[in-house]
């Protein structure tokens, strides 16, 4: 009776290891994964982003163009693949529809370009992730959205909403 008990213990303790262990992959799969998710949806295409740099913003607030600035730190868990925190359909068709230029700041290592960028968008350091939308029509009026919730974050949308959509044809 004894060896009975022992070996349903045995079992028991066995069954739990397993399921843990699945839970643990599952888990880590969907961590690994899930940025994906909102990127590669079936008849989708992705945000267009950029790379970011001094150069780049320069010519484009020289051609007052519209600009979605969005900063990361590959460090941050909270921000570890920011693409797919703005990448969903209803932001991505008011990116297309204001012909908003989306670039993607990598702000892992301080440098000179990054600090200027913080100094520009009036942030603290370490704060992320962060947006920035830039209106071609007031540049010099940048308006910073610090540690955003991810794709259902209505900040970022009524921000890129707020930026009156530009007439086909416009360069």
């Amino acid at each position: 009776m004894r060896a009975d008990y022992d070996r349903s213990k045995r079992i028991l303790f066995l069954g739990s290891l397993v399921s843990a262990m699945v839970a643990v992959i599952a888990l880590t799969a969907w961590l690994l994964l899930r940025p994906f998710w909102f990127v590669y949806r079936a008849g989708q295409r992705p945000i267009p982003w950029q790379d970011y740099s001094s150069d780049r913003l320069a010519q484009l607030l020289s051609e007052r163009r519209n600009i979605l600035l969005v900063g990361w730190a590959d460090w941050d868990i909270s921000s570890a693949y920011p693409p797919h925190a703005t990448d969903t359909p209803r932001v991505r068709r008011a990116i297309e529809s204001r012909q908003i230029v989306p670039l993607l700041v990598n702000m892992s290592n301080p440098s000179a370009e990054t600090d200027a960028l913080r100094e520009f968008l009036k942030i603290p350091e370490n704060t992320f992730p962060l947006a920035a939308i830039i209106s071609g029509d007031a540049p010099d009026q940048p308006v910073t959205i610090l540690e955003w919730s991810g794709p259902n974050d209505e900040a970022v949308f009524n921000t890129i909403e707020a930026i009156p959509p530009r007439k086909p044809g416009w360069e």
